[in-house]
């Protein structure tokens, strides 16, 4: 990341700690890297990190959409959730999840249908 980025109020991603959002800039004046202090959304206390040891979180989201033979899938991780829109299997609508960890958080339907 880019020490220009990573100012307070910033979501990044940490490979081992997860999501979070850095509480404070704390420039090194060139002696080393700058550091940020992160406050981790699945951690009691904020951590204090190089620069470089942290991720955009809007860098880490991955979206697609590939179109099907009854509609399309789409899906979009940003590394901490994923919801996953695709055809119903009726023909008349899309089946929406939200997964964390790859565990179903909410499942929905949307239908055309009249009903």
């Amino acid at each position: 990341m880019e020490e220009s980025d990573a100012g307070e109020g910033v979501e990044v991603n940490h490979p081992e700690y997860g999501r979070g959002v850095v509480t404070e800039y704390l420039p090194n004046f060139g002696a080393e890297p700058d550091d940020v202090a992160v406050r981790f959304y699945e951690r009691e206390e904020p951590r204090t990190l190089p620069v470089y040891a942290v991720e955009l979180a809007h860098e880490v989201t991955i979206a697609s959409v590939e179109p099907g033979s009854s509609g399309f899938t789409a899906v979009v991780d940003d590394g901490f959730g994923t919801i996953v829109v695709q055809p119903n299997g009726t023909g008349d609508g899309y089946s929406v999840e939200v997964l964390v960890d790859g565990e179903r958080m909410d499942r929905t339907e949307v239908s055309h249908r009249r009903g």
